[in-house]
C-alpha cells in the first residue's frame, strides 16, 4: 500500500518542477556569491549556500514540495481514489498511515533530487573541492555582519550533504503533514499551498518575537539554521528533532483519530 501510494504521489508530471526550481535556486545564490570575485568558494557553496537560505528554502523548496505532496488525500476524494484504496486496506488506520509513509518517502525522494540538480548546477558554475571552502567555514567580516552560515573546518562536506538530504526529508514530511491533515477536514486541493504560505508570512512578520518563534515549526525546517551563529533564536538540533518528532507523533495520531470518524 505504501509503495502504490509513493509511485502514485511521484509520478505525475507537476514533480518535473522540480529541475527549473532547483535550477533557478541555485543559479540565483551562486550569482550572488560569484558576484564577489575575492571569495574563497567552491561546489559545496552552492548546494549549502541554497539550502541554508531562508528565503530560498521557504519561497521554493518548501512551496514546491508542499505543492507537490498536500493534495495526496483532497486529491483521492475529489477523484473518487479514496473508495478504490480504502477497500485494499485491512482498516482505516492502515489507510491514513500508508499515506503518511509515502509523503516521508516523496520528501527523501524530492530532497535528494533537489541536492543532485544543486550539485549538478554548481559543478558548471564553480571550482570543485574536495572539502569546505574558506567562505563555508571563515566568511568575511562582511558576510558576518548581515548574517551567514558558519560551517566548522573538520566537517566532511560529503557526510554534511548527507545529514542536510535526511533533515530535510524529515523537516519537510513533518511540515506537508499538517496540510494533508487539515485537507481531511476541508477536502480541498488549494488547502496545503494556502495554508503553507499564510504560515511562511506570519512567521516572517513575527521573526522578532522570541516567544513566537520558539513555538513555530517554521525556524527548525531549515537544517542551515544550526550554523547561523548570530541568529537572533537559536536552536539546537536535538532539540528540534524532538520537536519535528512530536509534531509527526502527533498528527499521524490525529489523522488516525479522525479518519476514522471521516465519511469518505
Amino acid at each position: 500500500m505504501w509503495k502504490m501510494e509513493t509511485v502514485k504521489l511521484v509520478r505525475r508530471k507537476r514533480w518535473l518542477a522540480i529541475i527549473p526550481a532547483f535550477l533557478v535556486a541555485s543559479l540565483l545564490r551562486i550569482d550572488s556569491i560569484s558576484a564577489y570575485e575575492q571569495l574563497d568558494v567552491n561546489v559545496w557553496d552552492g548546494i549549502f549556500g541554497t539550502f541554508f537560505h531562508y528565503v530560498y528554502f521557504r519561497f521554493i523548496i518548501l512551496l514546491l514540495f508542499v505543492f507537490l505532496a498536500t493534495d495526496s488525500i483532497s486529491g483521492d476524494i475529489s477523484s473518487k481514489w479514496t473508495y478504490l484504496t480504502l477497500s485494499r486496506c485491512s482498516n482505516r488506520s492502515q489507510w491514513w498511515l500508508s499515506k503518511v509513509a509515502s509523503i516521508y518517502t516523496a520528501a527523501l525522494i524530492y530532497s535528494t533530487v533537489g541536492v543532485l540538480i544543486v550539485f549538478l548546477v554548481s559543478l558548471t558554475q564553480l571550482p570543485y573541492g574536495g572539502t569546505l571552502s574558506a567562505f563555508a567555514t571563515n566568511p568575511p567580516d562582511l558576510f558576518k555582519a548581515i548574517g551567514t552560515y558558519v560551517i566548522p573546518k573538520n566537517m566532511n562536506p560529503f557526510v554534511l550533504t548527507g545529514q542536510l538530504v535526511l533533515y530535510t526529508s524529515f523537516a519537510l514530511g513533518t511540515f506537508c503533514l499538517i496540510p494533508v491533515f487539515l485537507s481531511m477536514i476541508i477536502p480541498k486541493t488549494h488547502i496545503g499551498p494556502t495554508v503553507s504560505l499564510v504560515w511562511i508570512f506570519v512567521s516572517q512578520f513575527f521573526q522578532n518575537n522570541h516567544v513566537y518563534m520558539r513555538l513555530d515549526i517554521m525556524p527548525r525546517l531549515l537544517y542551515g539554521a544550526f550554523f547561523y551563529p548570530d541568529a537572533l533564536v537559536s536552536f539546537s538540533l536535538n532539540s528540534s528533532l524532538i520537536y519535528l518528532l512530536i509534531v509527526a507523533v502527533g498528527f499521524s495520531c490525529a489523522g488516525i483519530y479522525l479518519v476514522r470518524k471521516a465519511d469518505f
